[in-house]
């Protein structure tokens, strides 16, 4: 079974390198990590890229942004996740 975790995102620059660096663990184990852009302009998607398989832009909006994720990466399991709720991967 594939996982797939979008992450819409607007203007996180300020932590998201930190938030994403607690999903590694899970890529390493093929999950697949999504962010949804919604028109940043603050370097979050330049910063995301190194710790994602994909960034897709959209435009803004949560809904928008989560949809898009889901169709453009259609897992048989998908899940939400939004940078400031993201501590750490549990053990």
């Amino acid at each position: 079974m594939k996982l797939s975790i979008v992450i819409p995102v607007l203007d996180e620059a300020a932590g998201i390198e930190s938030a994403l660096q607690a999903l590694s663990t899970y890529r390493t184990r093929g999950v697949e990590v999504i962010v949804v852009d919604g028109g940043s302009r603050d370097g979050t998607v330049g910063l995301s890229c190194p710790f994602v398989d994909q960034v897709v832009s959209t435009p803004r909006g949560r809904a928008i942004q989560m949809n898009a994720g889901a169709w453009h990466f259609p897992a048989l399991s998908l899940t939400k996740l939004y940078p400031h709720r993201v501590d750490a991967p549990c053990k």
